[in-house]
């Protein structure tokens, strides 16, 4: 005779990339996880510690490359030089909307699991671009804001 808790105990099994859990004898699947998928963690999903810690390190400059309003996301030419630096459109500071070229400062979040490439944080512009009308987050006057 087969001994039926030894059944029912919870097992896991890896099947292409797919994770199942038997429990009583229903089955469940897990999606499958890529690993070329990398975490970001938005400003609404760091934790209290994270976020003290960089608002305790140092400010930088630089210049605003590139912004889609449409993706929120954007990049960021340092002052220092170095790769450009991704920012997220929960990690702008204030109420107007980034363009090409207005001047920035902001603080260095080190992008997980490596934490070996950084992420613009708590950007803010400090100079707009003199010769640009800049939009405000509730205007939308064009259609690839929408």
């Amino acid at each position: 005779m087969c001994d039926k808790s030894a059944s029912a105990s919870k097992q896991e099994l890896v099947l292409d990339t797919k994770t199942v859990r038997e429990e009583g004898g229903a089955a469940e699947m897990s999606p499958p996880v890529s690993p070329s998928i990398k975490p970001f963690r938005a400003k609404r999903s760091r934790t209290l510690s994270e976020s003290e810690r960089i608002l305790a390190g140092p400010s930088f400059y630089g210049k605003v490359d590139d912004f889609c309003r449409q993706k929120g996301h954007g990049f960021i030419n340092p002052c220092d030089g170095g790769d450009k630096l991704f920012f997220h459109i929960s990690d702008i500071e204030g109420d107007v909307v980034p363009v090409p070229g207005d001047e920035v400062t902001y603080k260095l979040f080190p992008i997980p699991p490596k934490n070996q490439k950084h992420s613009a944080v708590h950007v803010q512009i400090t100079r707009p671009k003199p010769e640009i009308v800049h939009e405000t987050w509730d205007s939308r006057t064009r259609p690839e804001d929408f």
